[in-house]
């Protein structure tokens, strides 16, 4: 994650101007969570204008051939994180929406994190993103400090909906300047976010749990210890079962961030029981990599990976609806930052990755149907987070944001062909099956063939609706 600046230079130009051409999509299947049918598609003016046979609809400037291929909403990834540590806010826009398009992402949600006003990061953000961006976003934000719960009806009024909180902030583990994040200032927080309307975001893990276990590992010595013994699944569902308590206790919606353990599933249902109004999320990593990646510096994030009878039961979860969500929690951390075991900083690249693997592990190995994929990477976080039906939906009137896909097509992730400069992957050398072949988003192609088609500058903001309870 990264901290927002007290100084920070805005890039300056002019955007650049597009042509909207009336493009046809013919022969393809279009998928969404209900069933599949084989329509044509036509976009106009950037929206989806039409839907039906090809020779029943309007001539067009461009007809693209999809034929054996299947169209999708454009995926709404709604946990990504951009560095700057050591690149231009900017440019770390460009590699972010870069990898987006090129991985089938047409709609980012990345975290404002700000040590001062949120309000004022807002603007400045909103404004560079719209200068470098290859694809369009809506933001989330992070309350550190009890000043922040203030501004919440304020970014509700500009957009923002959805506000995050980060359990395991505290003690040696929280950000500098900042303080702990605790009990008390996500209770207040889900207080007034649940009184203005929005949605409450947390990071489950309990800072406790994890301090006491790392100071019995570091004492230890021992060379086979991995990242997970540290932050165990007692320490996640030790957090899940703080947040849906203190959410049921404000009456705040609740978005669970990657959760990563088998016995989360029984503690949202649980929680639902109770009359808690509660959405959770996990990420392709926890469905398809084990502790033991943990070896490799890059295979450290949090929650940590887990063991493979917790990603089967992912998998069990993400299929039956208990879990509706998948997002990349893309993080891309330099080498530098990798480092030594205990210090080095936790996450790794994803969004790029995200649709392939959940393409080759999920529908092509029948863990889940396409449509059920369609549901939890475009359409569900849409609805959660007020984009939809502009985003995560292929209808008459939304965003013609699409995604041709190729499910045989079969292509080897190498780090010298992704679009970010990325120095590890943790799905380099993997073949998949089941890949992305075109991007479009609102009516222009960003990406096709595996090549960024697009310009920066092209993306835009957008506002977030309440949630429809509050509307």
């Amino acid at each position: 994650m990264c901290v927002f600046p007290s100084r920070i230079s805005i890039p300056t130009g002019e955007r650049m101007g597009y042509m909207s051409e009336t493009i046809r999509i013919d022969g393809g299947t279009l998928v969404s969570p209900r069933g599949r049918a084989q329509v044509s598609v036509l976009v106009e003016d950037g929206k989806i204008a039409a839907l039906g046979r090809g020779t029943a609809l309007s001539s067009a400037d461009r007809v693209i051939d999809a034929s054996g291929k299947y169209l999708l909403p454009g995926l709404v990834d709604p946990h990504v994180h951009f560095r700057y540590l050591d690149t231009p806010i900017d440019e770390s826009f460009r590699l972010l929406t870069r990898s987006a398009a090129a991985g089938g992402v047409t709609t980012v949600v990345p975290f404002i994190a700000s040590m001062e006003k949120i309000t004022g990061a807002y603007e400045v953000f909103k404004q560079i993103f719209e200068f470098a961006a290859y694809v369009d976003c809506s933001f989330h934000a992070i309350i550190f400090k009890r000043e922040q719960v203030g501004e919440v009806r304020d970014l509700i009024e500009n957009g923002i909906n959805s506000f995050k909180f980060l359990l395991p902030y505290k003690g040696t583990e929280a950000i500098q300047g900042v303080g702990d994040i605790d009990e008390g200032l996500i209770f207040i927080g889900m207080r007034e976010i649940a009184r203005a309307g929005g949605i409450a975001m947390v990071h489950c893990e309990s800072p406790d749990i994890f301090f006491r276990l790392r100071e019995e590992l570091q004492a230890s010595g021992g060379a086979d210890i991995h990242w997970h013994d540290a932050r165990p699944n007692e320490c996640e569902a030790q957090g899940i079962a703080t947040v849906t308590h203190l959410a049921k206790m404000t009456r705040c919606p609740l978005y669970i961030v990657h959760v990563s353990i088998r016995e989360g599933g029984d503690l949202i249902r649980r929680a639902r029981a109770e009359g808690v109004r509660v959405w959770a999320e996990t990420c392709p990593q926890y469905l398809s990599l084990t502790r033991f990646d943990t070896d490799k510096i890059w295979g450290k994030v949090n929650p940590p990976l887990r063991d493979v009878k917790d990603g089967e039961q992912l998998w069990r979860e993400l299929d039956e609806g208990t879990i509706n969500c998948v997002g990349s929690d893309h993080c891309p951390l330099s080498p530098e930052e990798k480092g030594e075991f205990w210090t080095a900083k936790p996450g790794m690249p994803g969004v790029e990755t995200m649709l392939p693997v959940m393409l080759d592990r999920g529908v092509n190995a029948g863990r889940i149907s396409l449509e059920r994929l369609v549901e939890v990477c475009c359409e569900n976080p849409a609805k959660i987070f007020g984009l939809y039906p502009l985003k995560g939906t292929i209808q008459v009137g939304s965003d013609a944001d699409i995604v041709i896909v190729d499910l045989n097509r079969k292509q080897k992730i190498e780090i010298a062909k992704m679009h970010d400069v990325y120095s590890y992957c943790a799905y380099d050398g993997w073949q998949i099956k089941g890949w992305p072949i075109l991007t479009m988003v609102r009516g222009q192609i960003v990406m096709q063939d595996g090549e960024i088609v697009g310009q920066s500058g092209y993306g835009r903001f957008s506002a977030a609706a309440l949630l429809p309870a509050y509307r």
